[in-house]
């Protein structure tokens, strides 16, 4: 979790040392983890996170339905590249009675780019 600079000294070493003692700082956890009170000192309660087997069973199938169509993810200064096999994104598409979109992957990203080349990949790239 990045911490912002706007944050008064004394509440930005305190929420660095909750992380160093691997506590929980933020009040919603991710989804597939829930927090719990890990010990209590005087008034406040210090938590840390453990995983919600319910959603952590979603976030699963959900990665193992991406694995399907994304071969890789490369993040770099400047842009983010996801490639993956056109025949998968077609197949779904198709499947869910749609023709595959001339741009194959939709973005709410401002600045992208849906490329297919020869080798039966398509790869969308996102300017940061």
């Amino acid at each position: 979790m990045a911490i912002p600079n706007s944050l008064g000294p004394d509440t930005l070493r305190a929420m660095n040392e909750n992380a160093r003692q691997s506590f929980w700082n933020g009040s919603q956890p991710p989804f597939g983890y829930t927090n719990f009170e890990a010990e209590r000192r005087g008034t406040r309660s210090k938590k840390r996170l453990a995983i919600d087997e319910d959603e952590a069973a979603v976030a699963r199938r959900i990665f193992a339905y991406l694995r399907l169509f994304v071969r890789k993810i490369i993040v770099a200064t400047k842009e983010i590249r996801i490639t993956g096999p056109t025949a998968a994104i077609e197949r779904a598409a198709s499947a869910e009675g749609q023709s595959a979109p001339g741009g194959l992957v939709p973005s709410f990203v401002r600045d992208w780019c849906a490329i297919c080349d020869e080798s039966a990949n398509w790869e969308v790239m996102v300017s940061l």
